[in-house]
């Protein structure tokens, strides 16, 4: 803390330190008329922890079924594609033979190939 009286502190510098949390956290700020003992204030900061934890997984668990579902998808239309015949023909295509021989060491060759 700073050596300014407590009067000349920011709001944010005056709140308690479980106040604070929960305003770190992104949950309602609680100001309490009434002084809670720490073992409260501990109560509540865990009770606060939790509640995150569990938004936090329910978030991941989501997520989570999501890509399971997307990966099912993806294997359905894999299987799909699998049971398809195919229809144009061989699969990789038929190189064209070379109309040349042997291979050509000069000049001369290739003019007495081009003529």
């Amino acid at each position: 803390m700073s050596n300014l009286p407590s009067r000349r502190l920011s709001q944010r510098q005056r709140r308690s330190a479980i106040d604070e949390a929960i305003y770190l956290l992104g949950g309602e700020p609680i100001s309490s008329p009434v002084k809670e003992s720490n073992s409260q204030n501990l109560q509540r900061a865990m009770l606060l922890m939790c509640q995150q934890i569990a938004d936090e997984t329910a978030k991941v668990d989501y997520v989570v079924e999501a890509q399971r579902k997307t990966l099912d998808y993806l294997w359905h239309l894999e299987a799909l594609h699998r049971q398809q015949p195919s229809k144009s023909g061989p699969a990789a295509p038929q190189l064209p033979e070379n109309p040349i021989p042997h291979q050509l060491h000069s000049a001369n060759e290739f003019q007495q190939l081009d003529n």
